[in-house]
């Protein structure tokens, strides 16, 4: 049997998500308990987490922080990564931890109000002067069990031979004495990776991202480094309140969420690829009284010669006649050919009156003969579709080593039939 570490339920398969809540990542094996003097052997060969005070993190982080351990923290300004630290900070307080708080970017003053701001009761000691030898002397006065560097650029005035000189020397610490060590990176300017030198993703143990989403929705993952439980895709999510983070579901984010109507005319949705990642994103279209006599096609990320081509095709079926349309996408710049079939039924739903189910996604390329094609990624598309909720992934007809585990489609047409928009 399976315990689900949110909702409690038992279930007797393992699967990537819970039956019970959907919960992601959270099913934990129920082990018959051995004898104690296997339990003893055991329990001192176990490595210590030091928990955070939110579930689902600490799962898919192995337990929360292990101790000996250091975790790099990077993410735009105003993602949250003070604010989740200082949570943390104040869970391990309440439960008895030595825990301290270095921060090179704030005042005393200033980190103490937004700890008031979040109604934090539990406060760790505070250290905000930047001196030679201010860490070494704390840490040997205090003998921690968890530490907080905020941030590591400005302990060292940004020198790149000093931070990864420094960086080392605390990596030693935390093994030595046996804490917890995350240290605040500050994020390059393209967003793309953190600022300084790429030593420091070697010396590190485990490097967390922080990413804003939508709705005030905050998404923490290791896609690049993780020592302590190699798992470099799972997740976990949480909400801004006026009372810190509060986490929550995979499904309770992005796209379904902002939604209360089973289907809507003129919307589809797909995944795309941002950086490293694969989010779900929604196409809209809407029509366009410009007074012409032909039709137009505007899609705001795609190149015009490709919308060209879809209005040709459409044009073909009789789909659309002396109507213009024009399609935008709610978080993508730029609309790759992963977006070319969710505009083409997101046009058909509007075209037609006939809306598309609102846990439905579309994700593949379209040629000037109505089929569809395959894309890069698609399996890894579909799981990340299946993780956000959608029980509906229509797609191209696997090829090459794909194991297909989405619903298979050749043309625009058979899709068009399945979903009753023509018979």
């Amino acid at each position: 049997m399976y315990n689900c570490i949110i909702c409690k339920k038992a279930t007797p398969k393992w699967s990537r998500e819970c039956p019970v809540c959907s919960a992601e990542h959270t099913l934990e094996k129920q082990h018959q308990l051995p004898s104690n003097s296997i339990i003893e052997e055991k329990t001192s060969q176990i490595r210590e987490h030091l928990p955070t005070g939110f579930k689902i993190f600490d799962f898919i982080f192995g337990g929360g922080f292990l101790l000996g351990f250091v975790y790099l923290i990077h993410a735009m300004r105003g993602a949250g990564k003070t604010t989740f630290l200082l949570q943390v900070c104040a869970f391990l307080v309440s439960l008895g931890k030595s825990v301290i708080f270095f921060s090179f970017d704030e005042s005393e003053h200033g980190i103490k109000d937004k700890c008031n701001k979040y109604k934090l009761k539990h406060l760790p000691i505070f250290i905000c002067e930047n001196n030679p030898g201010v860490i070494d002397r704390v840490l040997l006065e205090h003998n921690p069990d968890f530490v907080v560097v905020d941030s590591l650029q400005s302990l060292t005035k940004y020198n790149n031979d000093a931070i990864v000189g420094t960086l080392y020397r605390l990596r030693k610490e935390a093994q030595k004495q046996g804490f917890a060590l995350v240290i605040i990176g500050e994020e390059r300017k393209d967003g793309l990776d953190y600022l300084g030198s790429t030593s420091i993703g070697h010396i590190v143990d485990v490097l967390v991202t922080m990413i804003m989403g939508l709705d005030e929705e905050i998404i923490i993952s290791t896609p690049k480094k993780n020592r302590d439980t190699d798992d470099k895709t799972s997740r976990c999510f949480f909400r801004r309140t006026p009372y810190g983070l509060v986490e929550i579901l995979e499904n309770q984010t992005g796209y379904r969420s902002r939604h209360k109507e089973n289907s809507i005319v003129g919307l589809a949705a797909f995944i795309t690829k941002e950086g490293i990642e694969f989010t779900a994103d929604e196409i809209t279209v809407v029509t366009v009284n410009t007074g012409n006599e032909k039709s137009s096609l505007i899609i705001t990320g795609m190149s015009s010669s490709k919308s060209k081509n879809l209005l040709a095709l459409l044009e073909s079926n009789s789909i659309i006649n002396n109507v213009s349309f024009a399609i935008r996408a709610n978080r993508s710049e730029k609309l790759h050919n992963d977006a070319e079939l969710a505009c083409l039924m997101a046009i058909k739903s509007k075209a037609l009156g006939k809306s598309i189910p609102i846990d439905t996604v579309f994700i593949g390329g379209v040629d000037n003969r109505g089929y569809i094609l395959p894309v890069e990624g698609m399996e890894r598309r579909v799981r990340r579709a299946e993780a956000l909720g959608y029980k509906r992934i229509i797609g191209p007809r696997a090829n090459g080593t794909q194991i297909a585990c989405w619903e298979e489609a050749d043309t625009i047409e058979e899709i068009l039939q399945r979903l009753g928009f023509v018979k």
